[in-house]
């Protein structure tokens, strides 16, 4: 795998908060038992694999205990907490609350009690992510997902036709291939369409070049356009895909696991639901490059953050340590569940053979840079959303949609 992947992360926002602290009275001295409250969200895949972790976190910790919650209704109930002085020791935030949370300086600085950590074997990503302006760190990332393709095996050895897998292999895996190979996939084989990629996922065909580094957005570039097209004509103009309208009768996922799509946009959290589905034969490529020379995915991240005021932070840090020690690590890499945040679990039989069958190690980026945080993002956010969707409907076109997008941007920022 090209050790340049170029990877791109955003922060998003959210309402405002007001700030609580944990009411737990423990405390860790002598033999007291000291009781660390953790939030957060998830299937049961992911309840498993916490308890695992908690369990032997307490074995190894007889003086505290960690109660995990995952509730129905979870942003709803973390700010209520907050706001009623009751919050949780521990949290998940990701991308889209990280930046507003730690803007109301509700997050705990963790740098003094994280010097014992060797973040060189961190993937900057996700230390990058979760670091306030100040450079320091507000949040530890549990897990990431990098965009991928996922493909039908079966499919493409039935039609006798190359697979993705062999055009990586040749360095030949571009965007330009893969339309080529879902026109071939889609005449050659039982599958309705060659690929299925929600209109949502549109980060991950623009590159990160449309924000500065001065956290100037625009949307406006030739380039910009082109890609953002290209990924709608894949349904508009070639037909490989479906369009919105067939995604609402049956979604992506459901397409792919049924093999009425050969090819399907995803995440790493995809890989253990496919691997579930009985009879599917799948693996996994990156996503085809873009640009010449220019690989770029899109990451979803996780982190676990700390309630600035809590009673406990010395244990609730040596919790997040553990969750992000390699044990811990090596744990979550084999249930397939997300990529580790340390290099030596990723670059590890745990990881690379976690799920077996498939191409593990397409998840992972060597080297990625995350797109700078700005200001008023929900509401750029929401203007990109509104415009694109008439792009994505076949209304307008790219070009005009991201003229159209700039326009409320420039409002918003004057």
């Amino acid at each position: 795998m090209n050790k340049f992947l170029k990877t791109g992360l955003i922060l998003l926002s959210i309402g405002s908060i007001f700030v609580g602290c944990s009411s737990d009275k423990d405390t860790a001295l002598g033999n007291e038992v000291v009781e660390i409250d953790f939030l957060g969200w998830g299937g049961i895949e992911e309840k498993d694999l916490i308890d695992r972790i908690i369990a032997e976190f307490e074995t190894q910790n007889p003086n505290i205990d960690i109660t995990f919650e995952i509730p129905a209704d979870y942003w709803p109930k973390l700010q209520t907490r907050i706001a009623g002085g009751n919050a949780p020791d521990v949290f998940y935030l990701g991308f889209p609350e990280f930046k507003e949370y730690h803007e109301q300086g509700v997050l705990l600085n963790m740098d003094e009690y994280i010097t014992d950590l060797d973040l060189s074997d961190f993937y900057e990503t996700g230390i990058d992510a979760f670091s306030g302006e100040d450079g320091a760190i507000y949040g530890m990332a549990k897990d990431w997902g990098t965009y991928v393709f996922y493909y039908n095996k079966a499919l493409f050895e039935q039609a006798g036709i190359k697979s993705p897998a062999e055009y990586v292999a040749e360095e030949n895996w571009n965007m330009n291939t893969m339309l080529q190979v879902a026109k071939e996939i889609q005449a050659a084989s039982s599958a309705e369409f060659g690929v299925v990629v929600e209109p949502n996922r549109w980060k991950a065909f623009v590159g990160d070049d449309w924000v500065d580094e001065n956290k100037n957005v625009d949307v406006t570039s030739t380039q910009f356009a082109e890609d953002l097209q290209f990924m709608a004509d894949l349904w508009l103009k070639e037909g490989v895909a479906p369009n919105v309208e067939d995604l609402t009768t049956l979604g992506a996922s459901d397409r792919f696991s049924q093999g009425n799509t050969a090819m399907y946009m995803s995440g790493r959290w995809m890989a253990i639901k496919l691997d579930a589905v009985e009879g599917l034969d799948w693996d996994v490529v990156p996503m085809p490059v873009a640009r010449e020379n220019d690989k770029y995915t899109w990451v979803d991240s996780v982190c676990l953050s700390v309630i600035k005021n809590t009673e406990h932070p010395q244990e609730a840090m040596l919790f997040i340590k553990f969750y992000v020690d390699e044990w811990a690590q090596a744990e979550m890499a084999r249930s397939g569940l997300g990529i580790p945040v340390r290099k030596s679990v990723a670059d590890s039989e745990a990881f690379l053979s976690g799920m077996e069958g498939i191409n593990n190690s397409a998840h992972v980026v060597y080297d990625a840079s995350t797109l700078p945080v700005f200001d008023n993002w929900s509401s750029i956010w929401k203007e990109l959303d509104l415009a694109f969707t008439d792009v994505f409907n076949g209304k307008i076109t790219a070009q005009e949609g991201a003229s159209l997008a700039q326009e409320a941007i420039d409002q918003i920022k004057d």
